[in-house]
């Protein structure tokens, strides 16, 4: 499909079940993030920064970066077990929380407290 605005990735991504990003090299591949909050369990390589959004078996899995067999099975498993992708897209919109904003904004505030403190000892 291309490049679409957020407002057209947000009515596009729920029509999926899956997000699979197998990407070589992504610091933080936000769209995993914005994926799993329209309950899309995700298929990311080890390379892909928020693979740390990922529990396997939870709410997707990661796969070695390169190896097309272990993606191919990824994948395969996800076609072959509907039941499970039900209570994955469940965890997937749990684990986004860990991107909301003000989640973000109180782990800025507590990692400059820390350097503030570290500053006065």
């Amino acid at each position: 499909l291309g490049w679409m605005p957020v407002a057209a990735l947000g009515k596009e991504l729920p029509r999926h079940d899956v997000m699979v990003l197998p990407s070589r090299h992504d610091s933080f591949g936000m769209v995993v993030a914005e994926a799993m909050a329209c309950g899309l369990p995700a298929i990311v390589s080890d390379n892909v920064g928020a693979k740390e959004l990922v529990t396997p078996g939870k709410n997707g899995t990661v796969v070695p970066v390169g190896d097309a067999r272990a993606l191919a099975e990824a994948m395969r498993w996800f076609a072959e077990n509907e039941a499970s992708l039900e209570i994955m897209k469940i965890a997937a919109r749990e684990a986004a929380t860990a991107c909301d904003w003000a989640v973000y904004e109180g782990r800025v505030v507590e990692v400059l407290a820390g350097l503030a403190q570290e500053t006065r000892t």
